[in-house]
């Protein structure tokens, strides 16, 4: 169950379980999407653009721009997250349960009128 390299689009009002492994793969979800990372899910090196991630297996792209613009992450007491997000204009709703690892580096997004 690994998938490797992919480009996948997840429309409005999907629903996705990962239980596999998903390998540098990209992944843009309208902003209503809900994309879960079951316990024995992982996404590795993974670039994940909109929607809503709950995460109770993995999600490792350390060091890297692993989410960008989310509207929502939460993660599950089994849940494991190491990477960067960067913030959509209207923040991401967030929700930690107590017992996940968290290496989080959590950014807002630049705009051109603020690098002036």
């Amino acid at each position: 169950d690994v998938i490797r390299n992919a480009e996948l689009t997840i429309g409005e009002g999907a629903e996705i379980l990962v239980d596999g492994r998903l390998l540098q793969c990209n992944i843009d979800m309208a902003g209503d999407a809900l994309l879960v990372v079951g316990e024995t899910g992982a996404l590795e090196g993974c670039r994940v653009s909109g929607g809503r991630l709950h995460i109770r297996g993995r999600f490792l792209t350390p060091g890297e721009l692993g989410l960008r613009a989310p509207t929502e992450l939460w993660v599950g007491r089994s849940g494991v997250v190491s990477t960067d997000l960067e913030q959509p204009e209207h923040l991401t709703r967030f929700g930690f349960e107590s017992g996940c690892c968290l290496r989080l580096y959590i950014k807002t997004r630049t705009t051109p009128s603020q690098r002036e």
